[in-house]
């Protein structure tokens, strides 16, 4: 396990602060399929929001509909796109769910 420090600062992807990364490129069909073309690259990446797992579940669950149902320090930068956010986080959950 990392140290706090690290896994809370350096580490993290707090929302709004820009980190560097080695990212991975890769499409997938609507059943998981992967498609031909992943590449990987270093890279910039600045993440809108911050969720738990928690959090997270409830967007899939329908329990949480918008920002302001998430508690402080948490939930989107900015408030306009927690939908865009969320429904990325349906997307995502159908595909894990065809894959397994």
């Amino acid at each position: 396990m990392l140290p706090r420090v690290l896994c809370e600062t350096m580490c993290s992807l707090n929302p709004g602060l820009e980190r560097l990364t080695l990212s991975v490129w890769f499409r997938l069909t609507e059943n998981g399929e992967l498609l031909p073309g992943c590449r990987y690259d270093r890279s910039v990446i600045k993440s809108k929001a911050r969720f738990t797992y928690e959090q997270a579940q409830q967007i899939i669950q329908n329990e949480v509909k918008s920002q302001k149902d998430i508690q402080s320090g948490f939930g989107c930068v900015k408030e306009d796109d927690f939908e865009a956010i969320a429904n990325d986080i349906l997307v995502m959950n159908s595909i894990a769910v065809k894959i397994r």
